[in-house]
C-alpha cells in the first residue's frame, strides 16, 4: 500500500437510488488511504426515480472528506474537485456530469491551462466517458462483448471537446477514468481522447453479456 496514494470510486455509490445509500466510510475497517468519490447517474436519484436536490446528492457523494485534501471547485454543493501531486507533476481533476455542466466547462478549462503552465499532466475522472469510444485499443483489459455493436449508453459530454482543445494547444491528458457502462472499454473519442471505462467492481453484468476475459 506504500505505493497507493488513494483509491477513486467512479460514481453510484447509492446502487440504486440515493436513498438506499449507505454511509461505508463509518463501517468496517478504516482505509489507510484516502479513498475519493465521483457522483453518478444513480447517486442522483430519490424515491420517485427523479434527479435529487444538489445539496442531498453531494451529502451522500461527499459527506466524508476526511483526508480527501482537494479543492473544490467554488459553487454551491460542489462535487467536483481537483488534486494536485507535485512529485508527480500530475493534477487529477474530478468532474460531475449531472449538475452544473456549462459553469463546469469553463472551471475545467482554467485548472488545464494552470496545468499547462505548471508542466503537469492531467487526469480526469467523471462517472461516464467523454463521448463514444470510435477507436477501440488492442488490450487484454477489455470484455469479451463487443462494446462498438452494444446498445448501451453513449455518453456526449461538453468537457470532451473542453479537454481535446487543451490537447491541442499542447496539454498532456493521460485518461479519463470512467464506470457506469458495466463493461471494460478502452479507447479514444472522436476528438481523440483516450478514456478508460471499468466494469465495476460488484461485476454487475445483468443486463450485458460483458463477462472479462
Amino acid at each position: 500500500e506504500d505505493y497507493i496514494d488513494f483509491a477513486i470510486h467512479t460514481g453510484d455509490y447509492a446502487v440504486t437510488i440515493r436513498d438506499t445509500a449507505k454511509d461505508l466510510y463509518s463501517t468496517g475497517t478504516k482505509c489507510v488511504k484516502p479513498i475519493l468519490n465521483v457522483v453518478g447517474n444513480h447517486d442522483t436519484y430519490n424515491a420517485n426515480a427523479t434527479v435529487s436536490d444538489k445539496p442531498a446528492t453531494k451529502q451522500i457523494v461527499c459527506g466524508n472528506t476526511d483526508g480527501w485534501d482537494v479543492i473544490f471547485m467554488d459553487i454551491a454543493d460542489s462535487m467536483t474537485y481537483y488534486k494536485d501531486y507535485p512529485d508527480s507533476k500530475i493534477r487529477i481533476i474530478v468532474l460531475d456530469n449531472y449538475y452544473d455542466v456549462d459553469e463546469q466547462c469553463d472551471w475545467l478549462d482554467l485548472r488545464l491551462r494552470e496545468a499547462t503552465i505548471m508542466g503537469y499532466h492531467v487526469i480526469t475522472f467523471m462517472h461516464e466517458m467523454t463521448h463514444p469510444i470510435i477507436n477501440k485499443l488492442d488490450t487484454n483489459f477489455q470484455t469479451i462483448e463487443d462494446f462498438e455493436t452494444y446498445g448501451g449508453y453513449r455518453s456526449f459530454t461538453k468537457f470532451d471537446k473542453v479537454i481535446s482543445d487543451w490537447i491541442a494547444d499542447g496539454g498532456v491528458h493521460i485518461a479519463n477514468f470512467a464506470g457506469h457502462e458495466h463493461s471494460d472499454m478502452i479507447g479514444y473519442t472522436q476528438n481523440g481522447v483516450l478514456n478508460m471505462i471499468c466494469q465495476c467492481a460488484t461485476d454487475d453484468v445483468s443486463w450485458v453479456d460483458g463477462a472479462r476475459i
